[in-house]
């Protein structure tokens, strides 16, 4: 059984939501009894807002009317601590505040407050706010470009942190002349992402955090191109991480021409295995034959999942958890 109070009449130091609902409070929050923190946090840690609206309104309610909670904050709060907690991009930041938003609207939480309105309404809820849920949370597991797992050598994590050694050798101050920090962030991406308003203006490109946001940025923005989220012909999933990543690499205009080149000579630029067009080879070949320069065909088959990473480019730490297993 889970205690829901602390004897000691002291607070814990607040972790996951409870640093949400302290953020959202501000000092109101040191006068909100622990149990109550500890069911708010055991509450929204459970998952959908919707499957526990019952225990999620009646909690919310209390901080609305005991503690003017303005619950359009805690909303903005919510979606701030999911987004760095699940690494979101752009659009599956804008999913994620659309989703949040909805289920709260659907539990009678609008406008900072609580909504005069009567609650429980199925067919509306199934049609309308709980439709919209839905879709959205569809929306957000297709738009995240990095976040469906890989069934070969890297999942979501694993592409991050070998991305990070093989742009900048986990080196945040590293700089190619070209390009910066962690994941080889140029001074175009930094601007792109500044006018988008993901990063603030002035953001230091070093910083780590600064660094992933514009990654995560720019990979949903590649992944969003007709060629890569809907070709003419379908393709697997590891087809598409090679795109988005050998474009990412090489440059998006400069990764299409080159595809386009390759499907002319006669390379099967649909095959499930990427390794099948990024290694083809023909006399009309840019690259010694090939059409892909070796940098964009090692980083593009290596961040797909589709082959080993080189030994060298990796620490042994690194390399022994990805790779000697398999």
């Amino acid at each position: 059984m889970i205690a829901l109070s602390d004897p000691t009449g002291k607070k814990k130091k607040p972790t996951g939501y409870e640093q949400v609902l302290m953020k959202t409070l501000g000092d109101k929050y040191g006068s909100v009894p622990q149990e109550r923190i500890d069911m708010f946090n055991k509450i929204l840690s459970s998952g959908n807002l919707l499957e526990n609206r019952g225990e999620v309104g009646d909690a919310l309610r209390f901080l609305v009317d005991n503690y003017g909670m303005n619950t359009d904050s805690l909303t903005k709060n919510i979606v701030d601590y999911n987004v760095e907690r699940k690494n979101l991009g752009m659009f599956g930041s804008a999913a994620e505040k659309a989703k949040i938003m909805a289920g709260m609207k659907v539990m009678g939480f609008n406008n900072g407050g609580v909504l005069d309105m009567e609650e429980g309404d199925p067919k509306k809820e199934s049609t309308g706010y709980a439709a919209l849920d839905a879709r959205l949370a569809r929306m957000a597991e297709q738009a995240q470009s990095d976040s469906i797992p890989m069934s070969n050598y890297l999942d979501q994590e694993g592409r991050r942190n070998v991305q990070r050694f093989y742009e900048s050798s986990d080196n945040p101050m590293a700089d190619s002349g070209f390009a910066k920090g962690l994941y080889g962030i140029s001074n175009a991406a930094m601007i792109d992402a500044t006018r988008a308003g993901v990063i603030p203006e002035g953001a230091d490109v070093t910083n780590p955090d600064v660094n992933l946001r514009v990654r995560n940025y720019m990979l949903d923005a590649i992944a969003d191109k007709e060629w890569i989220k809907s070709p003419p012909k379908p393709i697997s999933e590891a087809n598409r991480l090679s795109r988005i990543y050998g474009a990412y690499n090489f440059g998006p205009k400069k990764f299409l021409d080159q595809l386009e080149k390759a499907k002319a000579a006669g390379a099967n630029i649909y095959s499930d295995n990427p390794a099948d067009y990024l290694n083809f080879q023909d006399s009309s070949g840019d690259y010694d034959g090939y059409f892909f320069p070796k940098e964009t065909r090692d980083y593009s088959g290596v961040l797909s999942g589709s082959m080993k990473a080189d030994k060298s480019r990796l620490s042994e730490e690194l390399y022994n958890k990805y790779y000697n297993q398999k």
